[in-house]
């Protein structure tokens, strides 16, 4: 069964409820590819910054095999498609798929 991480990531303490519905939305996603859950990584923190304790966290927990669910390519970073594509880049060369549920057609699965 593959192990899915689920990242999570709002701006501002005054977006729960946006937090809570991404998480809503993850885990019934997880559910939907019957999943196992590896692991929830949630913060508060801009998209723009680099030192985000939960994303860097996720990134050192990956292993070759998961999968990674993001709500939109817009929890990933705030600092441009290079930056973006950067990461992706680093969770493809350590065999680690990703899963956007709001974009699925820049998702990295078994059918991609």
């Amino acid at each position: 069964m593959t192990d899915a991480r689920v990242y999570l990531r709002v701006s501002s303490e005054d977006e729960a409820d946006i937090l809570r519905n991404q998480k809503t939305k993850a885990l019934d996603h997880v559910a939907f590819y019957h999943y196992n859950l590896a692991g929830i990584y949630e913060e508060i923190a801009s998209g723009a910054d680099d030192k985000r304790v939960e994303f860097n966290r996720l990134m050192g927990d990956v292993r070759a095999g998961d999968v990674v669910v993001f709500t939109a390519l817009s929890r990933v970073t705030r600092n441009g498609t290079y930056a973006a594509l950067e990461i992706l880049r680093q969770l493809e060369t350590r065999g680690v798929r990703w899963h956007f549920i709001e974009q699925p057609f820049l998702n990295m699965d078994e059918t991609t």
